[in-house]
């Protein structure tokens, strides 16, 4: 009981977050014109910001494992380059490819990890978490924007590509925070309490919005994608990478940083950057909703599985 109360406290308030948007929508609290604009004000700014406060206040700098962060590097880039091959194979609609890689690869390890992995491990849990999010995050961002772009209906070129990463706020937002971090340059108090009360709206309004941007009309054009994609993220993707983790040593709040990683639900901020790109936005919103109502089962499954087996 106690694992089904930690997964479904983590849970639980995004998926009600998602609900209340779709309800507000619904009654005429929101129309098209104020979600196209919350989306843009997400993208462009509070997730942006979000990213930022999340990497510098990360208390990691004296507790960083190497190969910690080797392996869940190299798994991840193993995964995208793995995705990058099977998907196109799979998936004809070019806007729907880099979507659906993001939705396999991409998770919301900032919300899901913290409250997670401190709750169970709360001495060195933090730590754990904080230099997986310090490297991750910004790779999540960069490796999204690769496939948003690739993938994408329009032209590609390597110019295009890297004009993408560039101005991507959110890879931004990662890259400035780490050249602050890393040579230790103190955000003045004031600045860092504004930045993170903007932060702390971040999420609730990126929720919301997506929330009023789902269409159930819509989920029957996409149900092979998300036949696809949601079991390959919460089930096999997570499998597999855990495997290799006890296979490796990880134990203890390492290798349950690692599970949550993997097995978190898509994170909201693809939905956002899908939109920016001109990918199925559509598709990654249903992916972001199915993924976190089912990810309160599959998250409990696998810390019950792990906790029963004592290997964390």
């Amino acid at each position: 009981m106690e694992h089904f109360s930690i997964a479904l406290g983590a849970v639980a308030p995004l998926f009600l977050l998602m609900a209340a948007g779709f309800v507000l929508y619904r009654y005429g609290f929101m129309d098209d014109a104020f979600l196209l604009k919350a989306n843009s004000l997400c993208f462009n700014f509070f997730l942006p910001v979000l990213i930022f406060v999340n990497i510098y206040h990360a208390e990691s700098r004296s507790l960083a494992n190497p190969r910690l962060l080797f392996f869940a590097v190299a798994c991840l880039v193993a995964l995208f380059f793995l995705l990058c091959l099977i998907i196109p194979l799979l998936e004809k609609d070019p806007p729907k490819r880099g979507v659906m890689i993001q939705g396999i690869f991409r998770s919301n390890f900032i919300l899901m990890g913290v409250p997670i992995v401190t709750f169970v491990f709360p001495q060195e849990g933090p730590g754990v978490v904080s230099i997986l999010v310090a490297v991750i995050i910004p790779m999540y961002n960069l490796l999204a924007v690769c496939a948003l772009e690739f993938f994408s209906s329009r032209r590609i070129s390597l110019l295009l590509l890297l004009k993408g990463i560039a101005t991507n706020p959110l890879f931004a937002a990662s890259l400035v925070s780490i050249v602050i971090v890393l040579n230790g340059l103190p955000v003045p108090l004031i600045l860092d309490k504004t930045l993170t009360d903007i932060a702390a709206m971040a999420m609730p309004l990126a929720l919301i919005a997506l929330g009023g941007s789902f269409r159930f009309s819509r989920v029957g054009q996409n149900w092979k994608q998300l036949a696809l994609c949601v079991p390959a993220k919460l089930v096999v993707t997570p499998l597999v990478i855990i495997a290799l983790a006890v296979l490796a040593g990880f134990r203890g709040a390492e290798l349950l940083a690692l599970t949550v990683m993997y097995a978190a639900p898509v994170a909201v901020s693809s939905y956002q950057m899908a939109l920016q790109a001109e990918a199925d936005a559509d598709l990654a919103a249903q992916i972001v909703v199915f993924s976190t109502g089912a990810a309160a089962l599959s998250l409990v499954l696998f810390i019950y599985a792990l906790r029963s087996l004592g290997l964390i």
